[in-house]
């Protein structure tokens, strides 16, 4: 039982940790916004958080994490940005860890494991500007354009995404910080 209880206190500070590094990246690409657009600061912090703390907490670092931003510092911009992007983390936390709780711990299924977690966030951050768009006329939104503005938009930010978080997966692995 001691196990277990260490273990949810592990995991909560591990997703406190979290949502303060989605608090401070922002900043190192604020000041040039295109960047910080295609680099995605506050997913990285997101995903490690679903592979360290679990789908439970990523989903909720996910979803907590550009609204307590745009509260605090005002960046993200609550409607429609911080809306949309708390739908996409969300599925990046939760979907990356329950991903990893299932596949093979290997480096293989670590990637796979981030790559669905990508697909699920994007494709949620496509459905909610879709939904936001149906309120506002101004700015509408096909679903044509899920692809174009979820991929293309973000693809440095994927790559990156893809080059850093299975090797620091796996060195947290290997530390015993995370279960193989």
């Amino acid at each position: 039982m001691a196990g277990k209880k260490s273990f949810d206190i592990r995991s909560i500070v591990y997703a406190a940790l979290c949502l303060a590094l989605c608090m401070a990246l922002p900043f190192l690409t604020g000041n040039i916004p295109a960047i910080g657009k295609q680099f995605a600061p506050m997913h990285f912090p997101v995903l490690l958080c679903g592979f360290i703390a679990g789908p439970l907490w990523g989903g909720i670092v996910g979803l907590v994490a550009p609204l307590l931003r745009s509260f605090t510092v005002g960046f993200p911009v609550l409607y429609p940005d911080a809306i949309r992007m708390s739908a996409e983390l969300l599925c990046y936390g939760a979907a990356a860890g329950l991903f990893y709780r299932y596949l093979p711990k290997k480096p293989l299924g670590i990637y796979v494991s981030l790559i669905c977690a990508q697909f699920f966030g994007r494709l949620a951050w496509g459905c909610a500007q879709f939904f936001l768009s149906v309120f506002d006329h101004a700015n509408p939104f096909y679903l044509e354009m899920i692809l174009t503005q979820t991929v293309t938009n973000s693809l440095y930010g994927i790559l990156i995404q893809l080059l850093l978080i299975p090797p620091i997966v796996i060195a947290m692995q290997r530390a015993r910080f995370i279960s193989k």
